[in-house]
């Protein structure tokens, strides 16, 4: 029983920086998404448009 609550404390202290992990993944995750979108559209849309001319 004691090695299972060292394994409980060790997790519940653990968690907060698994959010922050994970929130901070996350958000980097968004803004390289957004700024490769915002790069390729221009991109896209030339490719787009000399294959329809």
């Amino acid at each position: 029983m004691n090695e299972f609550l060292k394994v409980a404390v060790v997790v519940l202290m653990a968690l907060p920086f698994l959010y922050m992990f994970y929130d901070v993944t996350k958000d980097l995750t968004r803004k390289s998404y957004l700024a490769l979108t915002q790069k390729a559209k221009p991109a896209v849309i030339n490719i787009v448009s000399t294959l329809f001319n």
